[in-house]
């Protein structure tokens, strides 16, 4: 104010009133001065600082070339240009000139190789890949510039952050994670970005709950990010806080974001539903948000999931297909196809799309989970069913045991495979007791979209040994409707106390069934056994069952059962009602006890209660408790085991008494 024209005042006034980000204010005194004194090196400096807090790096670049210009050896000038060169993502183009200077100052190059791989990073993170292997291409370029720098520069803390970002691109998430723990105990503020690389690589790790911690910081660090948000929805998911997940998403999507933003926080909104496993209510806001964004891929995708976790695998690969006719190499498109492939029983172009997925990108964790699941096809199983029962079919009184043994072997031709079968059962008579026994050989076929065959050959271990066969087959007409049919020349369904009197018999099944969703289905059936003491027992049955509470950790199902059958034999030593009719409704709980990817725990209470009514004697209660737990110890083990006590009648008279049964799976 007292001296207009002291360029020197007025160019440190500059400089302070770019320090407190007044740029425009500063840059009014740079150009009086520039009038004055044109050629004072000190203006472009000056204004080359400025410009880059300013974050206008070509303004930056011009200023410290007009340095250059009038003092061409300035180092300071040098270093601007370069910084300047390398934040407008031409990082090798500044080392390349950096190294015609041997005396610039060691710090600045240090910056310079510092940007350059933290623009590999980026770009590996953001530029388009025509093919899913060229990402990992650009992430290993990322990661040695990365290691080159931390062997030039040994403290390097950027090169250090960085190495945790690069490690997660790469997939070699467990050595991202080491890193990230040693820089947490270290040092007690890290950048936001170091957070959500060590998120991912905890997420993907299968750690949700060190994950959400991750992010969690991230945010904190940069509320405003959007990629850390996501991450945190998924590890709330993934850890099955389903609560604070749909909390999180609602949030996000209430915020005022740009548009691509907004539309990817409503598809989270609506995966979390599907999470949940509120299928119908994740529907509706997929096919809302279709609406709007018909040609989307990640929509396509979506839906197509939601389809197969509804028991609708055509459906689903037309959403998949619209995707691969557009992104042949879209890896999840191609996942999803590899999914409905497999649901519809057709291993063989499952088989093929895998081994394409292969060469696309073998680190994918979708590709590499596909891999597991048809090394799981691939392998020999075990099925054993044990159980106890009061059902009088098979005895008079007390209670029968019952095991059902099946051991597969690996798949032949894909679509096939030989199976061992055992069959056993014993019951307790008033005065005797007597067992079953039957072993079998047989061969499954599965005809791709349409049909799952057997065929068995029998030998029985039970007084007058037989030879036997037995047909079965499960017909998909579409997502919905199914038929299905069994032969079987020398029924298991003769009672055992007709057996102990050299009675056989061979019985026919037909059944039909619709599949609204994963919770409502309805299926009639019937059966006619023909023994060989020309009794005829024919039955007609009819379940119906809706899920009528969905939930994450609790739902509950309403099954009805109506049955009724006639026997053309009377006065027989085996329980052989003339007519009879029942009619049972049972309420299905189940709780999730614990999940955790693979392995999964579930308590089921099933509560059944009804009427059952004999020709000649008085209608009868019937119903049940029972409590079952389930177990899935991993992709390759599960089983399940229950206990009831149950109450039957036979004859007019009231049965009681307790039952249980036992299951296992096992791939080996």
């Amino acid at each position: 104010m007292l001296e207009p024209n002291n360029l020197e005042v007025r160019l440190t006034l500059a400089a302070a009133l770019a320090d407190a980000e007044k740029f425009d204010e500063a840059r009014s005194h740079l150009e009086f001065i520039q009038k004055i004194r044109p050629a004072w090196v000190q203006i472009y400096l000056t204004r080359g600082t400025l410009e880059r807090q300013a974050r206008n790096d070509i303004s930056a670049l011009k200023a410290y070339n007009q340095a250059l210009a009038l003092e061409p050896s300035n180092r300071t000038a040098r270093a601007g240009r370069l910084l300047a060169m390398s934040r407008l993502g031409s990082p090798d183009l500044a080392l390349t000139e950096a190294s015609r200077y041997p005396e610039l100052d060691p710090d600045i190059l240090q910056r310079l190789h510092e940007d350059q791989a933290a623009l590999a990073i980026r770009r590996s993170e953001n530029a388009y890949h025509e093919k899913p292997n060229d990402t990992l291409k650009a992430t290993d370029t990322a990661l040695r510039l990365v290691q080159a720098n931390l062997q030039r520069y040994p403290k390097s803390e950027r090169s250090l952050f960085d190495s945790v970002r690069a490690l997660t691109n790469r997939r070699r998430y467990q050595e991202a994670i080491t890193l990230y723990e040693v820089l947490k105990r270290e040092k007690p503020v890290l950048p936001g970005y170091i957070h959500q690389a060590a998120g991912a690589s905890y997420l993907a790790e299968h750690l949700p709950e060190q994950a959400s911690a991750a992010y969690t910081a991230a945010l904190a660090a940069d509320p405003d990010n959007f990629d850390a948000s996501v991450g945190l929805f998924y590890a709330l998911c993934d850890a099955n806080h389903f609560a604070k997940a749909r909390a999180h998403s609602d949030a996000w999507a209430a915020r005022p974001l740009d548009p691509e933003k907004k539309f990817s926080a409503e598809i989270l909104v609506a995966w979390e539903r599907a999470y949940e496993g509120r299928l119908g209510a994740a529907h509706e806001r997929f096919a809302g948000l279709q609406a709007r964004a018909p040609a989307s891929a990640e929509l396509h995708k979506a839906v197509g999931t939601v389809y197969l976790w509804r028991g609708w695998p055509r459906r689903a690969q037309q959403e998949f297909e619209l995707v691969v006719q557009d992104q042949n190499d879209d890896v999840g498109a191609n996942a999803g196809l590899v999914d409905g492939d497999i649901a519809l029983g057709d291993f063989r172009a499952a088989a093929r799309r895998i081994a394409y997925l292969n060469t696309l990108d073998p680190d994918n964790e979708s590709i590499k989970k596909l891999n597991r699941v048809q090394a799981l096809r691939e392998s020999n199983e075990l099925n054993i069913t044990a159980g106890t029962s009061r059902n009088r079919d098979r005895a008079t009184t007390g209670p029968s045991l019952r095991f059902d043994t099946r051991v597969y072997t690996k798949p032949v031709n894909f679509q096939h495979r030989i199976y061992a079968h055992e069959y056993f059962e014993s019951s307790h008579f008033d005065a005797d007791s007597a067992y079953y026994k039957r072993l079998g050989l047989g061969l499954e076929s599965i005809i791709p979209r349409t049909a799952k065959l057997e065929i068995e050959i029998q030998q029985e271990f039970f007084r007058r040994s037989r030879t036997s066969a037995v047909f079965n087959g499960v017909f998909q007409l579409n997502d919905f409707w199914h038929i299905e049919g069994r032969f079987d020349s020398n029924s298991i369904d003769v009672p055992l106390r007709a057996r102990l009197i050299d009675i056989h018999g061979r019985s026919f099944y037909l059944g039909t069934g619709y599949r609204w969703n994963e919770g409502a289905a309805i299926s009639v059936a019937t059966q006619q056994v023909s023994m060989s003491d020309d009794n005829r027992r024919r039955s007609l049955s009819m379940t119906a069952e809706d899920q009528f509470i969905q939930g994450p950790f609790y739902t509950a199902s309403l099954v009805m059962d109506i049955g009724t059958s006639t026997n053309t034999l009377q006065n027989t030593v085996y329980f052989n009602p003339a007519r009879d009719r029942a009619l049972q409704l049972t309420l299905k709980n189940e709780w999730l006890g614990f999940r955790r990817y693979a392995r999964s725990f579930y308590q089921r209470l099933y509560m059944s209660g009804g009427s059952y009514t004999q020709q000649d004697y008085s209608a009868q209660t019937i119903g049940s408790l029972r409590y079952e737990h389930e177990w899935n110890f991993s992709e390759a083990t599960s089983t399940r085991y229950s206990l009831a006590y149950v109450r039957r009648a036979f004859d007019g008279a009231p049965s009681t008494g307790p039952e249980a049964t036992l299951s296992l799976n096992w791939k080996f």
